[in-house]
C-alpha cells in the first residue's frame, strides 16, 4: 500500500498496518448495514425506545462495525461493551475481538475526511485531513 499526497503519521500508519494484517480482528461476515446511523438517524418515542431509522443513503452489506463506530463516538467504550452484548443476545453475530475492531475502524476517520477533501477539492477539509493524519 502507498501513502504519499496529504501525508500519515509514522505511528498512524503502524497502527492500520497493524490491524489491516492482523486476522483476528475481523469479522467473518458481512452484512446489512445503515451506513451512516448516528442519533440524528435513530427516531425514538416518549419511552425512549427506538422506532425506526431514518436516511438509508449510505446502506449496504458490508461490515456490520461501521454501524456501531455512532455509538461509540457518542457514549464511549464502557457502553461500546454492553451495546455488543445486547447485541450479541439479540442474536446478532459477535466475534472475540469486535470491540478492538470497532475501535480500530474508527480510527480510520482521517481517510473519511481526506476521501472527502479530495473529491470535493475544499481547502478547509484539506487542512483538517492533513490534521487528522498527522495526530499521534
Amino acid at each position: 500500500m502507498k501513502r504519499s499526497g496529504l501525508g500519515v503519521s509514522e505511528k498512524l500508519w503502524t497502527r492500520w498496518q497493524n490491524w489491516i494484517g492482523d486476522d483476528s480482528f475481523w469479522p467473518e461476515n458481512t452484512g446489512f448495514i445503515h451506513g451512516d446511523l448516528h442519533p440524528g438517524h435513530i427516531l425514538v418515542d416518549g419511552d425512549e425506545r427506538v422506532t425506526g431509522f431514518i436516511d438509508w443513503t449510505e446502506a449496504k452489506v458490508a461490515d456490520i462495525s461501521t454501524d456501531f463506530i455512532g455509538h461509540l463516538r457518542t457514549h464511549g467504550e464502557e457502553e461500546l461493551a454492553r451495546l455488543i452484548a445486547a447485541y450479541a443476545e439479540a442474536g446478532g453475530v459477535v466475534w472475540p475481538k469486535m470491540k478492538d475492531h470497532i475501535l480500530e475502524l474508527a480510527a480510520t476517520y482521517p481517510i473519511d475526511i481526506a476521501e472527502f477533501a479530495i473529491k470535493s477539492g475544499s481547502g478547509e477539509y484539506l487542512d483538517m485531513a492533513r490534521g487528522a493524519l498527522q495526530e499521534e
